[in-house]
């Protein structure tokens, strides 16, 4: 940390001292990246205020100076001021950083035709649709994560980008899991069908086996769903299976997501486990 304090406080003497305004945008990215080590850190009052100062810092750039070149960069800082918000809980200031980067994105991928930034647009609807679900909004999250959805199947099935398959996955099964609590369980299943065909081929195809748990926590959901359409049988096959790799993986990774998936499967599915 020792190092980021010196390099912005460097790039802040140069800046504001000896009028390096050159230098500005460098600055922000310097203190962007002190907020992302204080996050590391834990620290998610310091990277929200280490944010709040690049967004500042950015958003003079394009909008006094007229930088706009420095428009997405902006974009990208509002997303990770949002980021911290919603992790301190404030919600509301996050679904204001979110539409705001939206609304720069959109007019940047849109407008301007910077199609490379389709991805990162996606990422912050799919952020808006998180924060919206928090706020109890559940079908103003599935109407983000559908528009998410939309952007990364076209980057991947038309535009071949194959990476971002799994970021497809994750929108489609976030989708899924609204639906899900809207009680459209067909529709549901529908979309876990989708995620998890995604989550095989990355695992069994391409060798993604960090994915392994994902897709075992994948199978769980839908088992639920099935069981909760009177598919007891499939229901319960589909689940111990899962069980047994997510177990597994659980033991691999001692990830805590995972085991809050473990958890919820061992309450929700004890009837057929």
């Amino acid at each position: 940390m020792a190092a980021y304090d010196e390099a912005v406080a460097v790039l802040r003497r140069l800046v504001g001292r000896d009028g390096r305004h050159d230098l500005a945008n460098v600055l922000a990215a310097a203190v962007a990246h002190k907020g992302n080590a204080l996050g590391a850190l834990g620290d998610v009052r310091g990277a929200a205020a280490a944010y709040d100062e690049a967004v500042a810092i950015r958003r003079r750039l394009v909008e006094r100076d007229g930088r706009h070149e420095l428009a997405s960069d902006l974009a990208h800082a509002v997303v990770n001021k949002g980021n911290a918000l919603r992790a301190l809980e404030d919600v509301q200031g996050a679904m204001a950083a979110y539409d705001e980067a939206i609304a720069i994105l959109r007019r940047l991928v849109e407008r301007d035709r910077r199609t490379e930034l389709a991805s990162d647009l996606a990422k912050a609807v799919m952020n808006k649709g998180n924060a919206l679900r928090s706020l109890g909004d559940v079908r103003g999250a599935v109407a983000a994560y559908d528009e998410a959805v939309a952007i990364f199947r076209r980057l991947v099935d038309r535009n071949g980008r194959t990476d971002l398959a799994n970021d497809l996955a994750k929108a489609v099964a976030s989708e899924g899991i609204a639906l899900r609590s809207l009680g459209d369980v067909r529709g549901a299943v529908v979309t876990y069908d989708e995620a998890i065909g995604i989550l095989r081929r990355l695992v069994d195809r391409d060798g993604r086996t960090e994915l392994a748990g994902d897709l075992a926590a994948m199978r769980l959901y839908r088992a639920e769903t099935l069981l909760q359409l009177g598919e007891k049988a499939a229901a319960q096959t589909e689940a111990r299976d899962a069980m047994v790799v997510l177990g597994k993986e659980i033991q691999r990774t001692q990830l805590a997501e995972l085991q809050k998936v473990l958890d919820w499967a061992n309450s929700a599915l004890k009837d057929i486990l």
